[in-house]
């Protein structure tokens, strides 16, 4: 088992750490963009799903960091049909092969946040 290492706010460096060293991953494609809040979920398959966050404004986008491939792989993914709203701060996890479910977070409304129980 690795642990992956991401820094939000940039699209690089990718590290993993297996328990003994860290390895550096380089990866292809057009990155996820710049981040804070969001949430990630590790598939069985060992590719990483990312929901959401926040940098100039609360986003909803879905991306995948393919890590099945050599190299990584970034792949923004188009959902079909409907999304949750945009969010950061939420929770995820994995369900089944290929999902992951979103709960709650907070949107961003002319008061501050709003906190969503969804």
């Amino acid at each position: 088992n690795e642990m992956l290492l991401h820094n939000h706010r940039t699209s690089s460096p990718l590290y993993t750490f297996d328990g003994t060293k860290w390895t550096l991953h380089e990866a292809t494609n057009n990155p996820m963009p710049a981040r804070g809040l969001h949430v990630a979920a590790a598939l069985p398959d060992g590719n990483i799903v990312f929901f959401g966050g926040s940098s100039d404004e609360m986003k909803n986008d879905v991306w995948v960091l393919c890590t099945s491939s050599t190299p990584w792989k970034w792949m923004e993914v188009k959902v079909a049909g409907g999304k949750p709203q945009p969010r950061a701060g939420s929770i995820c996890f994995p369900v089944g092969c290929d999902g992951m479910c979103v709960f709650g977070g907070a949107e961003a409304t002319e008061n501050g946040l709003n906190a969503l129980n969804d």
